[in-house]
This record gives C-alpha cells, sequence and structure tokens, in this order.
C-alpha cells in the first residue's frame, strides 16, 4: 500500500490540480473497493486456516470447503465479516498518501524521488496508525468460526468488530504484530511476569 497507481509518475514536472488529485483519489478509493470486496472471502478462509492451527482442526483445509463451512455456519455475510475496519483503514491510507503527494507537488513537483520518498514515509505513518484496525478486522475475521482459536476461553465472543477493537485497545494488545523487530508487551503481562518473580 506505499505504491501509489497515479499520482507520482503524474504529477512530476506538471502542474497538479486539485480536480486532477480528486480524479485520482476516486480511481485510487474505487480499485481498493472493488479489490478487497472480490478477494476479502478468500483472506478470510487464509485467517481461519492459520486460526486452526491452535487447536489442530482441520475445518479449512480447502478452499472451496472452507467456503462452503463459512456459508453453512455462518451465511454469506460470514465471508465479509471483519470487511469493514480493513476497507476504512485502507481507503484512510490510501487518502492520506494522496494528500501529502498532492501537498508536496503544490510545492515542489519536480524531484520524482522525494515524491516517492513523501510516499513511503506517508504511507508508513498511517500504516502505523491505522493498524489497530487491520489487527480488529483480521481476528473479527475469525471470532465466532467452529475453531478453538475463535472461542471462549481462547477469544472472548464480541458483538461487532468496534467491540473488539476497543478490547484489544483495552487490553493494550491494539498494536500487536505490527512490528518484525520490536513486539509489544502489554503491561499486565509485564506485571505478571514481574509478580511470579518476586515470590
Amino acid at each position: 500500500m506505499s505504491n501509489l497507481r497515479f499520482v507520482p509518475r503524474e504529477v512530476v514536472g506538471v502542474t497538479y490540480t486539485s480536480s486532477q488529485f480528486a480524479e485520482d483519489l476516486v480511481k485510487e478509493i474505487t480499485i481498493v473497493s472493488v479489490a478487497m470486496a472480490v478477494t476479502w472471502p478468500l483472506q478470510v478462509v487464509a485467517f481461519r486456516s492459520m486460526a486452526q492451527f491452535v487447536g489442530g482442526e482441520h475445518i479449512y483445509d480447502s478452499v472451496v470447503g472452507a467456503l462452503q463451512e463459512v456459508i453453512n455456519t455462518e451465511g454469506v455475510a460470514g465471508l465479509y465479516k471483519g470487511l469493514f475496519p480493513m476497507w476504512y483503514s485502507y481507503v484512510s491510507i490510501t487518502g492520506v498518501m494522496y494528500v501529502a503527494v498532492f501537498s508536496y507537488a503544490s510545492y515542489n513537483n519536480v524531484n520524482p524521488y522525494n515524491l516517492k520518498l513523501v510516499t513511503a514515509v506517508a504511507g508508513a505513518i498511517a500504516n502505523s496508525f491505522f493498524y489497530p484496525l487491520k489487527l480488529a478486522a483480521r481476528v473479527f475475521a475469525v471470532s465466532g468460526a467452529r475453531l478453538a482459536a475463535a472461542r471462549p476461553p481462547r477469544m472472548p465472543s464480541f458483538a461487532n468488530w468496534r467491540d473488539l477493537h476497543n478490547y484489544l485497545i483495552a487490553t493494550g494488545d491494539s498494536k500487536r504484530g505490527s512490528s518484525m523487530i520490536f513486539r509489544n508487551i502489554p503491561i499486565k503481562g509485564v506485571t505478571q511476569r514481574l509478580s511470579l518473580r518476586s515470590n
């Protein structure tokens, strides 16, 4: 999501108007929306097939069987569980990157490397900010499935993705898995480990 399809190659050395900006932003959001609507059911199956490892189940081993399982247990709506927060995060990230590129291009539009740098930095910052929504979407896509990892006691029940998002924030897990190098340890977990060592 750090590369824009329209903006960087079109703004170098030319005047980039606000109408061109709006047109390119609408094109990009349309592409993201259609791609997500088409591929999200497969992502739901992928998330669940990974989650089934926890309990050693084999419910989501084949794509066709997994799609049938979701439809039989949750209906067609189950295929799109968690889509909205993921879509919202990607649309927001796209908007942030376009605004950053448009703002920079209005100031200086002759250096293509600077535009790529602005796009990458804006994308990284936006991705970090909207990561909790992406995490909530992925976890909510798994919640409620007939899997050990998706039911109590391993996962609480959630009425909707906002409940899950609030739960992740309250437990300090909203940034969990966001970095390959640094790991977030919830304060509650650190306190428990420290208290166990002191006994």
